[in-house]
This record gives C-alpha cells, structure tokens and sequence, in this order.
C-alpha cells in the first residue's frame, strides 16, 4: 500500500517537473526568436534610404540632408546616422544678374535651387555608402500677368505697340519674345476685338492669355499734338492704357502715336520681353520639404513604437512564464 503511494507521488512530481520544464522551454524559444529579430536587424544596414532617385521641378529646392531621405523602419539609429552621416553633391544652383533700367549689371545672386540637369548626392555613414540621383526639369509654362482689356487709338499699328510695357511673364526659366496674334483687331473701326498674347520659355513651355482690344476714337488735338495710347502702372502696381494726346516733343519711345488715315493689320508680331520678364521671388518647394520632413518624423515615430510594442511583447510573454509557474 505505501508503495503504491510512494508510486502516484512520483508520478505526479514527474508530471508537474515535465509541465515547467515545457514551459520553460516554450519561453527560451520565444525569447530566442525575439532576440534573433532584433539581432538580424541590428546586424543589417544602418543606412538605408526610401528611395535612390529624386525628380525635381526647376525652381524647387533639393535637400541635401539625409534625414529627408531616411527609411527609418529600415536605419538604425537614426538620431546617430543624422548626425554623423557625412554629404556630397555635384548641384549646380541658379545665378540670377539683376541689371538696371539702362542694362547695366547691378548685382548677381545665387538662388537656393539647381539649374536644369541631372546630379548626384552621395551620403556616407561609416563604411556605407548611399547615393541619390537627382533629375530636375523645367515642364512649367510661364505665368501671364495682362489687364482684361485695354483701349487703343483708331489706326494706330499694332506692330509697333509695346506690349512688352503692358504685359508680364514670371518663369524661372529665360523667356523668349512675346508673340501677338493681333488677326481679329481690325485697328480702323471703332469696336471690341480679341488679342491673343503668348509667350515660350526655353525649354518650350508655353502659355496663351486672351484680353480685349477697345479700338476707341481719338482725342481732338492741337498744332504741334498727337494722339497716343500709352502704356501707365496704377496705384495697384497693374498696368494699364490710357488714351491721351501729347505734345510732338514729348512722345516717348514707349508711345503709339496713331495715325490719321486707315493702317494695314499684320497678323502676328513680336514684341520684346526684356523689360517684362521676372523670376518668381518665392519656391513652392519649401511646403513640399517641410511635407517630406514631417512624413520622416512620422515615420520614426512608427519605428520606436514598433521597438516599445516588442519591448512590451517580451515582458508579457516573461509575466505569462511567472504566472505559469506559480500555478504548477
């Protein structure tokens, strides 16, 4: 009879010693598998990017600074990596030559965007290194500036009417000439008609704008006066016609002085936009830099709550072992 106790006990110790050392056993391979996740991230790349390529508009900002190009789930320490990452480019940036009313060079300044062309920025972390190529491209059509109507003299020659004056064309690009489709103004009767103005950078990139012509009747002049539409800039800073008459004396380079008898229309002429050209003062790409950065913040966000969701795995994982135990 006491053996046959003796034997139960036994039997019951065994099975209990087998239950934990089970239960040991499950939790060793857990934790080794965590721990073998975190030592085949630890072992892999530190630097590591989003992306190897960045395509650029002309007149946007490229970053050289690698945390905007960081894949934070895959790097390791970021903060570290930022801060020791060295940086090398090959980015040729805009100089713009502002001159005077007389084309004479008042200054030079050097904008904080790359000319058109392909470059590379190279990123090195200790013995890793990391490049991005860069292509920037101009496919942006200029922006027109013109009034929506304007009053022009009877039988004055549109072909020698400075709409160069009168327009403008903002692209960060150079612009060619502008191109007046003048076909539908018939400059010898008093009416409304339609112009067309376009304007072409260098890299073909074009933009139309219509505006209406008021072909209106001329001021009565006087010996010696003429009668002019002239080209004037409003309290707004817009420009504007205004239809008036001047001495012979005074008419400048920039007056058209109409004629008293019937003019021929030439269709098409050129104007020039040496005087109506500008570069946009502001990059858009700022909003877009400080989008990207946000989206790597974000990121790096996601990767620490990934850690600290693992961290806390293990500790329940450990507390569930406890508790396992106990109760055997």
């Amino acid at each position: 009879m006491e053996t046959k106790k003796e034997n139960i006990i036994d039997k019951y110790l065994n099975t209990k010693k087998k239950k934990v050392i089970a239960g040991c056993v499950a939790g060793v391979l857990v934790i080794g598998c965590a721990g073998a996740v975190i030592l085949n991230t630890s072992s892999s790349k530190e630097l590591v990017l989003a992306s190897d390529e960045v395509k650029a508009e002309f007149g946007q900002r490229v970053s050289t600074n690698v945390a905007d190009y960081l894949d934070a789930n895959k790097s390791g320490d970021v903060d570290k990596i930022i801060k020791d990452t060295k940086e090398k480019d090959d980015l040729k940036y805009v100089t713009v030559t502002n001159k005077d009313e007389n084309g004479n060079v008042v200054s030079k300044e050097e904008k904080d965007y790359p000319k058109v062309g392909n470059y590379t920025i190279n990123f090195t972390y200790k013995k890793e290194k990391q490049s991005i190529k860069v292509t920037v491209k101009d496919t942006t059509a200029p922006e027109i500036k013109a009034p929506d109507s304007i009053d022009v003299i009877q039988y004055t020659d549109l072909s020698t009417f400075n709409f160069g004056e009168l327009l403008q064309a903002t692209d960060y690009s150079d612009v060619k000439d502008w191109k007046i489709d003048t076909a539908k103004v018939d400059v010898n009767t008093i009416g409304t008609y339609d112009l067309k103005v376009t304007i072409q950078d260098k890299y073909k990139n074009k933009a139309s704008k219509k505006l209406k012509v008021n072909i209106v009747q001329a001021p009565e002049v006087a010996e010696g006066e003429v009668a002019v539409t002239e080209v004037v800039t409003d309290e707004n800073g817009n420009k504007k016609t205004v239809v008036t008459k001047k001495a012979s004396s005074e008419v400048s380079k920039n007056d058209a002085v109409a004629s008293t008898s019937p003019v021929s229309n030439k269709g098409t002429v050129n104007s020039s936009s040496s005087a109506s050209a500008t570069k946009p003062t502001t990059n858009s790409v700022h909003q877009n830099h400080l989008e990207t950065t946000q989206v790597v913040q974000t990121v790096v966000t996601v990767h620490l709550h990934h850690q600290k969701v693992m961290n806390i795995s293990i500790t329940i994982i450990f507390q569930l072992q406890k508790q396992y135990i106990m109760r055997l």
